[in-house]
């Protein structure tokens, strides 16, 4: 079944005949069959509203395309595609930044891959607005997951799975604490201003505004004790 975009009501039928329409009495509604129906896009377009000068993204999906799962594959398309208005992909890796691209040039010995989990900065040479297409990491039940690597010190990242909770800074660093982590800072990066605006949480002491993350940006936070992977609840909204 393809669905694009917001269609409304949309009738999912199996088409027995095979004629293309649904044909009453001969085709079966998929509602007569099944109490509840659950549809997973396959795939799905992310929309990027950036700025000039850096934005903190994340890629909550597998990004569709082989060829276009680096960096250097991205940056490439995503010039042609907008007119060279792309520095620079960049992943933080290690507590070091890693670059690829520079003004239109690629660096395919610092290329890496680009990975749900893993965040990235983007410099963009003015403002515009891209689209990716990818198709979203399924986190439906606890049979699925969305794991997070944490390293003790600061870690770049960002939400991804189709079910995540909605996260704030301060819920994050709850629900960190609440496992084998001690996190006490979420910061990030406010493109309007071009700076940093942070979040501390630290002996029942708070610093700073809580703010809402989103998936599609990638939020800086630090780890004080532990590391490994860190697995983000499911909404209870189900």
């Amino acid at each position: 079944y393809n669905l694009n975009g917001n269609v409304g009501k949309v009738l999912i039928y199996l088409d027995i005949n095979e004629n293309g329409r649904y044909d009453e009495g001969t085709d079966t509604k998929v509602s007569d069959i099944a109490s509840q129906v659950n549809i997973i896009a396959l795939e799905q377009r992310y929309d990027y509203d950036l700025t000039e000068g850096f934005n903190f993204v994340s890629f909550p999906f597998l990004i569709s395309g082989e060829e276009y799962r680096t960096a250097a594959g991205l940056l490439q398309k995503l010039n042609e595609i907008y007119n060279d208005s792309i520095y620079s992909i960049s992943t933080f890796d290690g507590g070091k930044w890693k670059m690829v691209g520079q003004n239109v040039e690629i660096y395919d010995n610092n290329d890496f891959q680009l990975l749900p989990g893993v965040r990235y900065m983007i410099k963009a040479k003015e403002d515009v607005d891209i689209s990716v297409v990818g198709q979203p990491i399924q986190y439906e039940s606890v049979s699925d997951n969305a794991p997070i690597t944490l390293y003790s010190g600061w870690n770049l990242i960002g939400l991804y799975g189709t079910n995540t909770k909605q996260y704030t800074a301060k819920t994050l660093i709850q629900d960190v604490n609440s496992s084998d982590f001690t996190a006490d800072n979420v910061t990030q990066w406010t493109k309007d201003k071009q700076m940093y605006e942070g979040f501390q949480l630290s002996d029942g002491e708070e610093y700073g505004f809580d703010f809402t993350l989103n998936k599609l940006e990638s939020y800086f936070v630090r780890i004080t004790q532990g590391s490994g992977n860190w697995q983000p609840e499911l909404s209870s909204n189900n």
